[in-house]
């Protein structure tokens, strides 16, 4: 929406980049804004071949490369490139299996995104503009993490972001987010969901690889006290799979 776009404009710094993604049967969309612009780019990839090359590429996590996680940085970031060059923060609103993309490890020229820039992934514009104007929002801040980075070349997560948002990817195990949850106001755990079909508050969001401290359970997740106004969690956690693709709210 062109307000909402305009009012992202006036919290962003001109060292920062938002790319939101929309994705539909044939193919997908991406508009990208910075504090002067904004344009859409067409992206040849529909909502099956996105499906497929997420699954590829979270499966070549484990050796850091492949060709599942290149074609993903070619399709998703290379149109972009040029307007990176001097950006430090890269703000990216997925959408269906984009939710479960490795964002940190797809390249961008010859090195993976993280070694460019600080990445924040949001559920939606006006979150993220939510996160700037309410002040509850304000003060305690959007505490994002992504896929866990297991690949060998051990990417370091992005530090901490222009107004106490901050972005934990692979880092956060299960006592770090109980430690760390009542000090934040809005959630986004883009992480897989692993159902537990025969008792419902044992299924996880996967946090790390690590099964022993990497599970936020849903009944670890019902105990905790936190203050956060907006959550937003992986697709399955609160309805089937087969019923959509994308994170909840």
């Amino acid at each position: 929406h062109p307000a909402v776009a305009y009012d992202a404009q006036i919290i962003m710094g001109p060292d920062e980049l938002l790319v939101s993604y929309f994705v539909e049967k044939d193919g997908s969309w991406a508009f990208v804004l910075s504090v002067d612009s904004l344009r859409a780019v067409r992206i040849p990839c529909g909502r099956r071949e996105l499906r497929r090359l997420a699954t590829q590429a979270r499966e070549e996590m484990l050796s850091g490369s492949g060709p599942g996680i290149k074609r993903l940085g070619q399709l998703f970031l290379s149109p972009f490139e040029t307007d990176l060059t001097g950006k430090t923060m890269l703000y990216v609103v997925p959408d269906d299996h984009l939710f479960y993309v490795p964002w940190s490890a797809l390249p961008l020229g010859e090195e993976p995104l993280v070694m460019k820039a600080a990445l924040t992934l949001v559920p939606s514009v006006r979150a993220l503009v939510s996160a700037a104007e309410n002040p509850s929002f304000s003060r305690v801040g959007l505490l994002g993490s992504g896929p866990p980075q297991t690949g060998a070349r051990g990417f370091p997560p992005p530090g901490s972001v222009p107004g106490e948002r901050r972005i934990l990817s692979g880092t956060l195990d299960e006592p770090g987010f109980a430690e760390r949850a009542p000090g934040y106001g809005v959630f986004h755990l883009a992480h897989p969901f692993l159902p537990e079909n025969g008792s419902p508050y044992r299924s996880a969001i996967v946090l790390t690889p690590d099964p022993s401290r990497g599970l936020l359970r849903v009944e670890d997740f019902l105990g905790l006290r936190f203050s956060a106004s907006l959550i937003a969690l992986p697709q399955g956690a609160l309805t089937p799979p087969e019923q959509g693709a994308g994170d909840e709210v």
